[in-house]
């Protein structure tokens, strides 16, 4: 095993992973249900709450405003592919201002007013356009709606009860959602999110990934086609498998409450996993891949004493499927290892890098 050099982690960046939860996201009438992970909140008086998607730890599903008093600002939902679905502004943690639903192409489908969280004002429901105002959540004075041969037809309302004029206009305007969701996803130990998100997003690990593989400027430079700079991530695939920690040497670290930092260069130099050892399946691990097809495939080991061992593998592959144990037990790729350590709130609060021969 190399000599690690021990790195004391600074607290570089502090997100906080808490489970996957399921936030129901309204929709006029109807909503849509996302899996999402909300990191630690900015600080300040005004701070943001944002969450991520689930199956997708580089995109940002949710962005929420706050004051000490409550959701104030301007909320965001996002689609999966990073475009925007809707935003709203709120006061005192209700809807108070416009409302706005974006198609996936960009366009509106649904725009709207509330006031203390009630439809209040003009709303023009464009994908079936059809127009008209809320007063108090209640359709009011004149409605129009243009039909297939773009004529134009009114119908009259006063407090949500149809007067006269053309009936073609519904009660409460239909509104499908327009995302689907694949809850089959099987949820990981938030740990791994931790661990995940800092390989991903840390320039300083993106700094050692090149100094281990890379000995000349020009074989650095060339490994740039790993990352994705424009869109700011790592490009990895994730082993559907968790490798077990054999640990047994520090039975009296795993029985205190917390390890010493100095410790951890001893633990991960002392770590060794037999090639007959049974790997765990973990298919849920496989769903944070950044790129399926990349060339950079990471193990990631079973949570013991709180410790994670990540082992990166890079090298060229073959077309066709990966036979992951047998492709971890061959080991004919070039490995680096790295050992984290996470506190009882799953926050990373030490880790070791191995250094290049």
């Amino acid at each position: 095993m190399y000599r690690l050099l021990p790195f004391i982690f600074i607290f570089l960046f502090q997100t906080s992973f808490a489970q996957v939860v399921e936030e129901v996201i309204q929709l006029d009438t109807s909503s849509t249900t996302l899996r999402v992970i909300y990191q630690q909140p900015t600080e300040g008086y005004y701070f943001k709450k944002i969450a991520v998607y689930a199956d997708d730890t580089n995109q940002v599903a949710i962005q929420k405003s706050f004051t000490n008093y409550g959701q104030n600002g301007i909320t965001k939902v996002f689609y999966p592919s990073g475009k925007i679905m809707t935003t709203a502004v709120y006061a005192n943690s209700k809807i108070n201002g416009d409302w706005t639903w974006f198609e996936e192409n960009g366009n509106i489908r649904v725009k709207g007013q509330y006031k203390a969280g009630v439809k209040h004002g003009f709303w023009a429901y464009k994908y079936i356009k059809t127009y008209g105002k809320y007063k108090k959540e209640k359709k009011t004075g004149k409605w129009k709606f243009y039909d297939e041969n773009g004529i134009k037809h009114i119908s009259y309302f006063k407090d949500g009860k149809y007067i006269k004029g053309k009936t073609g206009i519904s009660e409460e305007p239909s509104v499908s959602s327009p995302i689907t969701h694949n809850k089959a996803i099987p949820p990981i130990d938030s740990s791994y999110y931790a661990v995940i998100h800092h390989f991903n997003k840390n320039y300083v690990f993106r700094k050692k990934f090149k100094y281990f593989y890379g000995v000349s400027k020009k074989e650095r430079a060339a490994l740039d086609k790993h990352f994705n700079y424009k869109k700011d991530y790592f490009k990895f695939r994730i082993a559907p498998i968790q490798v077990p920690l054999q640990l047994n040497p520090f039975d009296s670290y795993a029985q205190q409450k917390t390890m010493e930092s100095a410790a951890i260069d001893s633990v991960l130099n002392k770590i060794n996993i037999p090639q007959n050892t049974s790997l765990i399946s973990d298919s849920g691990l496989y769903y944070q891949s950044t790129d399926t097809l990349a060339e950079v495939i990471i193990y990631l080991s079973k949570i013991e004493s709180n410790l994670i061992k990540v082992e990166i593998f890079k090298c060229v592959l073959f077309d066709g499927e990966v036979d992951y144990p047998a492709f971890y037990k061959e080991n004919k790729c070039k490995k680096w290892s790295i050992l984290y350590y996470l506190d009882q709130k799953k926050k990373i609060i030490d880790m070791e890098y191995e250094k290049p021969k």
